[in-house]
């Protein structure tokens, strides 16, 4: 409803686009919400988070795959742009 009257959907809680509170991110990180996560994708929504640590820095597919959320994984992994490589990034 939000996203169709052309809410960001990235913009955390506060309004702000805070990774640690990115709706997408909340989506894969609560597990079984490959629904909800391909309706923030299909609006625009920022794939290509890193969250965690420095020590163990991970992306959403790799958040995905920790869940064992096998649906949002597989939609994670056919998106453009949401793999992204931690080498690239010197993580």
């Amino acid at each position: 409803m939000l996203l169709a009257g052309g809410a960001d959907p990235n913009l955390g809680a506060r309004g702000g686009p805070q990774t640690w509170q990115s709706p997408l991110l909340f989506a894969v990180a609560t597990g079984g919400n490959a629904a909800t996560a391909r309706l923030l994708l299909g609006a625009g929504a920022n794939c290509a988070v890193v969250v965690g640590s420095r020590r163990d820095p991970l992306t959403l597919v790799e958040l995905a795959r920790r869940k064992r959320d096998f649906d949002t994984l597989q939609l994670l992994t056919s998106t453009e742009g949401c793999d992204v490589d931690l080498a690239q990034l010197g993580l």
